[in-house]
């Protein structure tokens, strides 16, 4: 429901627990109710729609097994600056929005031209982890911020990256090795907002030449690989 009780069709639910693999999922009905198989566990039973923001509860089967309800409100807006190493702002930085206390929860803006971008209809009394992203900037990493707090409208500066071009060769003969798979295992000095590449999972192989180009990498830091 609303907060004035009205029902929410079409809005989003899911349940997470340690006893599930996978979230359950599922919309409401056109009167807002909605029901589901659930394992005998603590569950956190989260809940979403358009105009609203996501509301979790932690919810144990066979305390309490029907007439349970859920008020979504509209939430709260935020807008957040990036700006550069000169205070220039950065258009096209995507901004994500996590919650530890909401599972499988993310929301996602992109600044516009001045840097600027509006996190709509995000959770009251949630602290959130934030992360940013753009090309040719270090992808960074803030946790811990509340988003009602008026430091949040504060703009965040982002680091400069430039390629990097590695190349492996034999240590006997010097020649060059193609097909290594080189990623990064380690940073220093070592920083809580520092955010392994998106590549890094995987990691990126050598050509015939035995080189790669790795992006995204901070000329600041030392990188292990």
């Amino acid at each position: 429901v609303d907060e004035n009780g009205n029902p929410v069709p079409g809005a989003h639910w899911w349940v997470s627990s340690i006893a599930l693999i996978d979230p359950l999922r599922g919309t409401t009905g056109p009167d807002g109710k909605f029901s589901g198989q659930a394992p005998r566990a603590l569950m956190t039973l989260c809940a979403q729609a358009d105009g609203f923001a996501p509301l979790a509860v932690n919810y144990e089967r066979g305390v309490r097994r029907e007439g349970l309800s859920l008020a979504l409100s509209k939430g709260h807006d935020f807008r957040l600056q990036c700006i550069d190493e000169e205070g220039n702002p950065i258009s096209g930085v995507k901004i994500s929005v996590e919650s530890g206390s909401i599972p499988f929860w993310r929301s996602q803006a992109i600044t516009d031209e001045k840097g600027w971008a509006i996190l709509t209809h995000q959770p009251s009394l949630h602290r959130v982890v934030l992360t940013f992203n753009a090309s040719n900037y270090q992808t960074t990493r803030r946790d811990n911020i509340d988003l009602s707090d008026a430091g949040a409208s504060q703009p965040y500066r982002l680091i400069r990256t430039k390629p990097v071009v590695v190349t492996v060769k034999d240590e006997v003969t010097g020649a060059p090795m193609a097909g290594v798979v080189v990623r990064i295992c380690g940073v220093w000095p070592q920083d809580s907002s520092f955010v392994f590449p998106d590549w890094n999972s995987s990691g990126r192989s050598t050509d015939s030449q035995g080189e790669v180009s790795l992006d995204g990498l901070n000329p600041d830091l030392i990188y292990d690989m």
